[in-house]
Parts: C-alpha cells; sequence; structure tokens
C-alpha cells in the first residue's frame, strides 16, 4: 500500500515499530493493517474524521470532557482504534491520551481539528477509565 492509503506507512511508522515493535498490539495491529484495502483505508480515514469532529463539536460546545456525551465520544474513538488495530482498554487509551499531549507531532494533528483537542482527549480518556474503575 502507498502512503496515500495507509497513512501508518511512513517515517513514523519505523518509529513506531522501534518503539512498539515488541508489543502484542503492535503485532496485533500489523497483522490486521496488512489486509486492508485501499476502500478500508478511506472508510477508516472517513470515521477518524468523524469521531474527531464529534469530539471537536462538544468541546467548543462546552461539554466537559467528564460528561457523558463526551464520555460516549471518548469512547467511540478507543472503540475506533479496537476495531481496526488491536484491542484498546480503556487503561490503554488513556495512555494514549497523555500521548496525545506529550508528542507535539500528535497534539498538532488533533489541534488541527480544534485547538484544545488533545487535551480535551486526553483529559477524556482518563476520565473515562477513571469511571470504569470506580464501577468495578
Amino acid at each position: 500500500m502507498t502512503t496515500e492509503t495507509n497513512p501508518w506507512q511512513s517515517a513514523q511508522a519505523k518509529e513506531a515499530e522501534t518503539r512498539w515493535g515488541q508489543t502484542n498490539a503492535y503485532q496485533e495491529s500489523q497483522r490486521r493493517t496488512q489486509k486492508y484495502t485501499p476502500a478500508d483505508w478511506q472508510r477508516y480515514q472517513q470515521e477518524y474524521k468523524e469521531i474527531n469532529q464529534a469530539l471537536a463539536d462538544l468541546m467548543q460546545a462546552g461539554v466537559p470532557p467528564e460528561h457523558p456525551d463526551a464520555l460516549a465520544a471518548i469512547d467511540r474513538a478507543r472503540l475506533q482504534i479496537d476495531h481496526w488495530f488491536y484491542p484498546c482498554s480503556r487503561e490503554m487509551y488513556a495512555q494514549l491520551g497523555q500521548l496525545y499531549i506529550s508528542d507535539a507531532r500528535f497534539q498538532a494533528a488533533y489541534d488541527k481539528v480544534a485547538v484544545g483537542l488533545a487535551a480535551y482527549i486526553a483529559e477524556g480518556s482518563a476520565a473515562n477509565w477513571q469511571q470504569e474503575q470506580a464501577d468495578a
């Protein structure tokens, strides 16, 4: 696949392999994505845009990231990763949320949708995990 259809085939792919190549999540992601067609990648990218726009809309409407509507949208983002790439628990997604604000490249990508979105996702994913722990 080309970079146009597979966003993960890039310079960042080499970095991801170096950082996470030994993990089950990375290996599962590699197994799944090898089978994706250009149409699959287009469907994924459309879902990704819709999910991020829904999160941005909530944030811009002043809905706190721990509000049930925001948590449902955060969970939709988590479940997209779970569906397309690897099993993604709420704990793992909270860790990804921290990556989204600690890595300037992730932050820029989310904040391109709406300034502050990376932090909103980080706060919401942490709240979602905390709620799961409280419910357990």
